[in-house]
């Protein structure tokens, strides 16, 4: 699928300074990641400093600087974290679907598995737009962004017969984006936000196959 391949963005300014080697180390990054991802989920990533980090988590700014130059690197090691386990259950979902599951059926499960079981635990949204909102972090964003986009891709181009169509990838990163506006928009919705999030599901992987086919025959007609 055409852009996974692209260059990647310079991630060397996120990166850790050192790996924690030792059980004391590691510790001491866990609260640090533990703390944050309290902040995120409570107060939102707008209200993220290392101070506040620090006064979290016990763990000592000039600690915290041992390991992550900048709060953007923590952001990136719970995002990146975050993406890796999306990215292994999508493909464990193309992986796994049966003969008898509709691309509606699997569309919806990618769905599901973007958004999160319970939309009121908001960790996944304050990432994203933390992601979003620093220019740090905008760039590799894009890229994983390109990563989830390509699953939802190739299973577009597994029902198109056409993989490698660049309007495909076009198709799946739009579906991507709604995913991520939903997050941002809905509300929490208490013990109704399970079934707010089923029917949407439902309802634009529907959606999704009906009009990306329109597309498809269209093309083909053309051709």
């Amino acid at each position: 699928m055409a852009g996974e391949t692209d260059t990647p963005a310079d991630i060397s300014t996120l990166l850790p300074r050192k790996k924690p080697s030792q059980g004391r180390s590691r510790q001491t990054v866990t609260k640090v990641l533990d703390a944050t991802r309290d902040i995120l989920q409570t107060e939102g990533h707008r209200a993220l400093t290392t101070i506040l980090v620090a006064e979290r988590s016990g763990v000592t700014v000039g600690s915290i600087y041992q390991y992550f130059p900048s709060k953007h690197a923590i952001i990136y090691e719970l995002y990146t974290a975050w993406l890796n386990d999306v990215v292994a259950q999508l493909d464990a979902i193309l992986e796994n679907r049966s003969d008898d599951d509709s691309a509606e059926d699997v569309l919806k499960k990618i769905f599901l598995e973007l958004l999160g079981e319970d939309i009121t635990d908001n960790l996944t949204r304050e990432l994203t737009q933390a992601m979003q909102a620093h220019p740090e972090l905008q760039t590799v964003e894009a890229d994983h962004q390109t990563r989830i986009a390509t699953r939802i891709g190739s299973l577009l181009g597994e029902m198109s017969g056409t993989v490698e169509d660049p309007a495909i990838f076009d198709f799946a990163v739009a579906i991507y984006r709604l995913s991520v506006s939903l997050m941002d928009t809905v509300q929490d919705t208490g013990p109704q936000s399970k079934a707010i999030l089923a029917t949407w599901a439902e309802m634009t992987a529907e959606s999704a196959v009906r009009n990306f086919s329109k597309i498809v025959n269209a093309k083909a007609g053309s051709s």
